[in-house]
């Protein structure tokens, strides 16, 4: 982990999808969020069989514009269904979900555990966007 305390992250929870793919929830759900078909996926050849971006929201639905035709339709993003996954890298995902990049501090070790410190994924982060690709604070020490 890294420690940050420089903003406050929005409650953002991911699924995880078939493959280990990040399923696009509400919480990913912004503008320029690059996106393909996920494990819900019941609208035929929509996507032309490739990626999209995401343009709007409407309720439960993520509004995405398809590169191969430049058509664009809704698509379910939750609570229970997720018609897409997430394609967009980290990096691009924090860019836009927080609307700056991430910087990166010192590196903590179990013996630097502090309840309540804000923490972002490290450089040898290996869980895909579990973490939501964003900030998190640490609840207390974990046992394994």
């Amino acid at each position: 982990f890294f420690c940050q305390d420089l903003v406050q992250a929005p409650s953002a929870r991911s699924s995880m999808g078939s493959g280990g793919s990040t399923v696009v929830t509400q919480a990913f759900v912004r503008e320029g969020v690059r996106v393909q078909r996920g494990p819900d996926w019941i609208h035929g050849s929509q996507d032309g069989g490739g990626e999209g971006v995401i343009v709007g929201k409407r309720g439960d639905y993520a509004m995405v514009k398809w590169d191969s035709s430049g058509a664009t339709g809704e698509y379910r993003v939750g609570p229970t269904s997720h018609d897409l996954i997430v394609t967009s890298t980290y990096e691009q995902l924090v860019q836009l979900l927080y609307g700056k990049a991430l910087v990166a501090g010192p590196v903590i070790t179990s013996d630097d555990v502090v309840p309540g410190a804000r923490v972002i994924r490290g450089p040898d982060w290996k869980w895909g966007l579990q973490d939501g690709a964003g900030i998190g604070t640490i609840q207390g020490p974990s046992k394994f």
